[in-house]
């Protein structure tokens, strides 16, 4: 390592602990304390949302809140393709199964013993 190239890492060395002293830039450990605690704080949110939900007594009410949580899941991962085609093929799915329950609620047509 020549003269120039020692001078120049040094130049860097003191660039960067400067850089590091510099109150204008937060400290990396507070940054990580304050993202803690906001993640504790959302994380009990969820857990009283999920708590409220498991109370419902209504299965129709509790499948379309899920629903609409993971279609929002989803949309934030809208991005990348297999997502997508999973997203798809989720829909596709839930379709076919509401058209099943639909065909098994059809009329009920009600039959005495006797015309069996």
């Amino acid at each position: 390592m020549d003269l120039s190239q020692l001078c120049a890492f040094c130049l860097m060395l003191l660039l960067a602990n400067s850089g590091a002293s510099d109150p204008s830039r937060p400290d990396p450990d507070r940054n990580l304390e304050i993202y803690k605690k906001l993640f504790a704080v959302k994380r009990k949110d969820q857990m009283k949302a999920l708590k409220n939900l498991v109370e419902l007594n209504d299965i129709h009410q509790q499948y379309k809140i899920i629903d609409v949580m993971l279609k929002g899941l989803f949309k934030s991962f809208q991005g990348t393709d297999p997502f997508q085609k999973a997203l798809k093929e989720e829909e596709r799915r839930r379709r076919k199964e509401e058209k099943r329950k639909e065909i098994r609620k059809g009329p009920r047509i009600s039959r005495s013993q006797s015309e069996l």
